[in-house]
């Protein structure tokens, strides 16, 4: 058996003798990532965490979803949460004093969020509470995925009842 490994765009491509091992071995390079990182490199994560992206259970589709979403201007820490945790990096173009500047915006959604979360929680200080109840809402929801859409909802409606709060203490501080 003959096992060769390459990087290509963000994925690692290891191919064996038999090509249905080799795509069985096809995966993201953040899954890999995420595990490789240090205390202090989640301390540091964590921080920008509780300091900036937003935790959010909306609606997400058809479906009501967990997703966590980061603004800037500068995309480069976007990119590195983005190559660590997964999620994209859109570009939102905003109006500021009539000048348009550039802003970028991390979002990664579901299990990619969740993954993320149950990672840096024993990081966070100020948004550990939102953390503990979109990790609770994430479990709650994958454990009802065979009830009927509407129960659903009703979960995730609960559960943006219980973040909203804690989303507008933290502006008003």
């Amino acid at each position: 058996m003959t096992l060769t490994a390459c990087k290509m765009g963000g994925f690692i491509l290891l191919s064996l003798d038999n090509d249905e091992d080799a795509q069985s071995l096809f995966a993201p390079m953040h899954r890999y990532r995420l595990y490789l990182l240090k205390d202090r490199d989640l301390a540091y994560i964590a921080g920008l965490f509780d300091a900036e992206v937003g935790f959010i259970i909306g609606k997400h589709g058809s479906t009501s979803d967990l997703v966590l979403s980061y603004l800037k201007t500068n995309r480069q820490i976007l990119n590195y949460l983005a190559t660590v945790f997964g999620g994209s990096v859109y570009l939102r173009s905003r109006k500021k004093s009539g000048q348009r500047f550039e802003l970028w915006e991390w979002r990664i959604t579901s299990r990619y969020a969740y993954r993320a979360l149950k990672k840096l929680y024993p990081f966070l200080r100020i948004k550990k509470e939102a953390a503990s109840i979109c990790l609770n809402y994430y479990e709650r929801i994958r454990a009802s995925i065979r009830e009927p859409l509407s129960t659903r909802k009703a979960i995730a409606g609960e559960y943006a009842q219980l973040l909203k709060p804690l989303q507008k203490k933290r502006r008003d501080v």
